[in-house]
């Protein structure tokens, strides 16, 4: 199988964040050895971006592109306005192209620079990004499906750069990182939203075992076309399990929903009423919390309780919404003084209660018709 070895430049913000994102499963109980792999937060990154561009392109792929030609200094661009727009535009650049090649084609052996290329994994002289000061290289193995991936999205992106224009894997991959992961404003709700849904694509399926690549194709419901990377043999399998534990996350859900209203009703007593005014309940509760995680127990992947997992994704989900990414400053997201901290953090308890709820919903419907529809995949 052909394999490209792709030297990506990354600074130690990159790095920074990438820890972010690893560190981010651990919140969920598993151990460390299951945390999700550099090359494949990376390679989940050009994926979405695909996905994105070819299959929500008016909701995310017009922008990403936008802020893609951007970060790279293109001012000056007028991008598809809808989907047909997009794929239209797309077929006629590459009908260009085949005209322009076979007019432009002549006998020159090539054999020498296509072994090279294949040794090396690297594009032509001067596609590649000179190496900023402060950065290192990071070393991106790819094989089959995703060397058609990454061609395939080089390929959009240089259409909409321009005429004669190149573009590195290294520089692309960078910028799309970037752009999904650390240039995100605060006040950019859609942005952060996407980004949040691809982390808890990686939270919720990195719990049943799966790693990012198969993550990110489970986030956007389907198991590889013949042009992108396929999820595993191990994730297929693994898929094909995950739906036995619906049944037992559904009641997991309707008690602690119970308990987050109980909260709250307690709460509007204590107001009137001295009697309950001291009382840990819920989440400051350490032996209910313990109780609640052996309640909950996956029958799937026995170590998991889905109490502990939830109440890491509650942190997963404050961490990268008020970008607090400091550990012990974010443990103190779970207690609460007084009323007004009470109802700010119970307000973020349902928030991503709802989200957790979205997520595994998702998982366990993507489960079921696997097992029910083998062929469809």
């Amino acid at each position: 199988m052909d394999e490209k070895k792709v030297p990506v430049s990354l600074s130690k913000n990159d790095y920074a964040f990438l820890n972010y994102i690893q560190q981010g499963l651990l919140y969920s109980g598993i151990p460390i050895s299951n945390v999700l792999d550099f090359s494949d937060i990376l390679k989940a990154c050009v994926l979405h971006s695909y996905l994105e561009i070819l299959g929500n392109w008016e909701n995310h792929g017009k922008n990403l592109v936008g802020e893609f030609l951007t970060d790279i200094g293109i001012s000056d661009f007028n991008l598809p306005k809808t989907n047909e727009e997009l794929i239209l535009s797309l077929e006629l650049a590459i009908h260009k192209d085949i005209i322009r090649n076979y007019l432009s084609r002549d006998d020159t052996d090539n054999s020498g620079m296509d072994d090279l290329r294949k040794k090396y994994g690297t594009e032509p002289m001067g596609s590649s990004t000179m190496k900023e000061p402060g950065v290192s290289n990071f070393i991106l193995k790819l094989k089959g499906d995703e060397i058609t991936l990454f061609d395939g999205l080089k390929t959009v992106l240089e259409k909409f750069k321009g005429k004669g224009s190149s573009l590195s894997y290294s520089e692309m991959t960078r910028i799309l990182f970037r752009i999904i992961f650390i240039n995100v404003d605060p006040d950019a709700t859609l942005k952060q939203l996407d980004r949040f849904a691809l982390l808890s694509s990686f939270y919720v399926n990195g719990v049943y075992g799966f790693n990012a690549v198969d993550s990110t194709l489970l986030l956007h419901r389907t198991i590889g076309e013949k042009t992108m990377p396929k999820i595993s043999k191990e994730g297929l399998d693994r898929l094909s399990h995950v739906y036995s534990d619906e049944i037992l996350f559904k009641i997991y859900i309707e008690e602690i929903d119970k308990n987050l209203i109980d909260e709250e009703a307690a709460l509007n007593n204590s107001r009137r009423s001295s009697k309950n005014k001291g009382k840990e309940m819920g989440f400051h509760n350490i032996s209910r919390n313990k109780l609640m995680d052996e309640k909950y127990r996956s029958s799937v992947v026995n170590s998991v309780g889905f109490h502990s997992v939830f109440v890491g994704y509650f942190l997963l989900l404050t961490e990268w919404f008020w970008q607090e990414h400091k550990i012990p400053l974010l443990t103190s997201y779970l207690i609460s003084r007084n009323e007004l901290e009470y109802s700010f953090i119970h307000s973020l308890f349902e928030q991503a209660l709802n989200k957790f709820k979205e997520s595994f919903e998702g998982l366990f419907t993507m489960s079921k018709e696997y097992r029910e529809k083998y062929s469809k995949f």
